[in-house]
């Protein structure tokens, strides 16, 4: 079952969407594809969330378009909790193996684990990282989206047309956040998290049955 979908992206690629960083992402993109090979992959496990997202990945590759996007991984587990200091904290896992926990008023506490390359080759250390950035832009009775640009320097130095076109990715959600991850040594990391319902909510009391563990 997904509760929404996430797409992270490079800093870099978000900072220039039309310029050669885009064409750096797509460089990157290749050369997952060459070292796991989806269509040998496929023939094997096509239901496998790693062979869907490098499937998305060519299928972007072989018809480019400008901007380049990534295709979002499903949210197979998202759950809101209350923190230290009555502060809200968000924990979503997706079905590409990356999870991401931040709190939009503690933006600087949060982190992210990324296996996608572990599951691929158990021989890679699963990425790890910090949140430095969160911006908080669902919609609120009596809010716009766009006032909670001010906490995500990335999206409100953007240009109104690229900013438009990052933001249309999360409007089909209920819950939308735009989070900024830092790690030492790999470059920044944009997520784009749009969540329908949680699977778990300890605001509400409310808890869904989940049966995908991260």
């Amino acid at each position: 079952m997904s509760f929404g979908d996430v797409i992270v992206m490079p800093l870099e690629a978000v900072e220039d969407l039309y310029g050669d960083h885009g064409d750096n992402w797509r460089t990157i993109a290749r050369e997952v594809c060459r070292k796991h090979d989806a269509r040998l992959i496929l023939k094997n496990q096509p239901d496998d969330p790693a062979n869907r997202f490098l499937c998305a990945v060519r299928n972007e590759l072989d018809s480019p378009a400008t901007p380049l996007i990534p295709a979002p991984s499903p949210i197979v587990r998202a759950i809101r909790r209350l923190g230290e200091m009555a502060s809200v904290e968000i924990v979503i896992v997706t079905d590409t193996g990356m999870e991401l926990r931040f709190c939009p008023n503690r933006p600087q506490e949060g982190a992210y684990t990324d296996y996608f390359m572990h599951i691929m080759d158990i021989h890679h250390a699963p990425g790890t990282g910090r949140t430095v950035e969160v911006a908080d832009l669902s919609p609120h009775e009596g809010v716009t989206p766009l006032s909670g640009l001010s906490r995500c320097r990335v999206l409100a130095e953007r240009s109104a047309e690229d900013r438009e076109l990052l933001l249309s990715k999360l409007a089909p959600y209920r819950f939308r956040f735009c989070v900024v991850t830092s790690a030492s040594g790999r470059h920044a990391r944009v997520w784009l998290v749009g969540i329908n319902q949680f699977s778990h909510d300890e605001l509400t009391d409310g808890a869904l049955p989940v049966d995908t563990k991260p």
